[in-house]
């Protein structure tokens, strides 16, 4: 894939690919005929079909036909979820100006609910990954220590462990 480092622009690309680069910012802008590209960049159609292949094959870019009027399909390019997260996204702008307006629509009060009310959300989500996490991990470990203890009989009383646990066939399956 990429080797990855931000330019002045924000955009990640490949160290060695100022003309990738350019093709990715052009598809930033929507989807685009190899034609299309090769007039904005000013070079020659194979040079860019080479870098259109080579960003294919790192899955920043596919491709499909477009039947227009009559004649031939066109093949038309368009970044992949991948080849959009080469690009810097500006969520805290977005937020910002949602909770703006928010204040301004209901209030500064309203704001700080709502803020506090998805704080909440995530607080509760993280806390059931940690507790599922830990059961797991609980769980694996357990097994471990009985696979063990039944193989080597280094464990002084396996009952003590089942007492506190259950049966292996009782623990939750993760």
């Amino acid at each position: 894939m990429f080797n990855l480092d931000n330019d002045k622009q924000g955009v990640k690309t490949n160290l060695a690919g100022d003309t990738k680069q350019r093709i990715l910012e052009i598809l930033l802008e929507g989807p685009i005929s190899l034609g299309e590209i090769t007039d904005k960049l000013q070079i020659q159609k194979s040079a860019v079909r080479v870098h259109l292949e080579s960003l294919q094959a790192e899955k920043a870019v596919e491709s499909h036909f477009k039947i227009e009027h009559l004649g031939r399909p066109r093949k038309i390019y368009q970044l992949t979820e991948n080849g959009r997260e080469l690009f810097p996204r500006k969520y805290d702008l977005v937020l910002s100006s949602i909770l703006k307006k928010i204040s301004e629509i209901n209030g500064q009060e309203q704001a700080k609910k709502l803020i506090e009310s998805v704080a909440d959300d995530i607080a509760a989500s993280i806390k059931y990954e940690i507790e599922t996490f830990l059961i797991r991990v609980d769980f694996h470990s357990y097994s471990f220590l009985i696979f063990f203890s039944k193989l080597f009989c280094c464990l002084p009383s396996i009952d003590k462990l089942t007492s506190y646990y259950g049966t292996y066939d009782d623990s939750p399956n993760p």
